[in-house]
């Protein structure tokens, strides 16, 4: 759908004062990115010195847990919970914020499904041979949805770990993900596009508020609702409920946005442009890629 690849982002790095990429051919079909504008053994070593138990949380693995934030169970480092596909393996993680009253909504933790590492590995060296290279692209505003975008029309597979730090209901999380997909600055030159992206865009918006239905139901603080993005780029929802001090329901599937563009504007906005839903988690992320490579 967009004709953007590595010859862009390759463009900018003697602007830059960089070293230029070097061999690095053009992106494939599958590699297209938006036009310009959203572990194996390195586990032990990123996430060891905050790997603890959080107080009142359900028992687990402490050795396979990583404190986001005091006021949350910890997240597991990897996991195969919440009715996903395959196991999933912590990328970053850290608090939404809503800066202006200055409150914390919800922990975020970005997860790439293990089979994909080698994958993403590979993808990422296309971008430079040179890790700092590609530290570099995934922190610059303009860069780094280029390098997400490849990275998703790549086939890597993400998922996201959303806990409400305090009591909420289905509604305030529905109308969060809407507001989280509609604020990415593609959505705005996607919906003036006049070819028919506009009308693809608010079906997947519909089938998300369909995902939620018309439940409702309130979501605790250290419930779970989970992301996960597909193979083929349709983006599932589950859901578990926090029910008390150490108890948790069983996770249910919510439904599937069947559009791609839905959950591809979600993850690039958990990961990349000037204004990342959440800062430290993306922080995290970059550190989380480079560690692979």
């Amino acid at each position: 759908m967009f004709k953007f690849g590595l010859c862009a982002i390759k463009k900018s790095w003697p602007r830059l004062g960089r070293r230029a990429f070097s061999g690095v051919g053009h992106a494939t079909s599958s590699r297209r990115l938006f036009a310009s504008s959203g572990f194996g053994v390195a586990v032990g070593s990123y996430f060891s010195y905050t790997q603890i138990l959080n107080d009142a949380a359900p028992e687990q693995d402490p050795e396979n847990l990583v404190s986001v934030d005091s006021s949350v169970h910890a997240f597991p480092v990897v996991t195969s919970d919440y009715l996903l596909q395959t196991p999933f393996q912590l990328l970053g993680y850290g608090i939404r914020m809503v800066t202006f009253l200055n409150m914390k909504v919800y922990a975020l933790g970005i997860y790439v499904a293990r089979e994909d590492l080698p994958l993403l590995k590979k993808t990422l060296s296309s971008v430079s041979p040179d890790p700092s290279q590609v530290a570099f692209s995934l922190r610059d505003p303009a860069l780094s949805p280029q390098v997400i975008e490849l990275l998703l029309s790549s086939g890597v597979r993400f998922s996201a770990k959303i806990v409400p730090v305090r009591n909420t209901d289905f509604n305030h999380l529905r109308d969060g993900l809407i507001k989280s997909v509609k604020s990415n600055p593609k959505y705005k030159e996607l919906m003036k596009r006049g070819d028919g992206t506009d009308e693809k865009l608010n079906a997947g918006l519909d089938q998300l508020r369909k995902a939620f239905g018309a439940r409702k139901m309130t979501a605790t603080k250290n419930s779970t609702l989970m992301l996960q993005l597909l193979s083929d780029g349709k983006l599932a929802l589950s859901f578990q409920l926090y029910t008390t001090r150490d108890q948790m329901a069983e996770p249910f599937r919510m439904g599937v946005v069947e559009e791609p563009l839905i959950g591809r504007l979600l993850f690039m906005s958990y990961l990349s442009g000037a204004k990342p839903l959440s800062e430290p988690a993306r922080s995290k992320a970059i550190d989380g890629f480079i560690s692979l490579l």
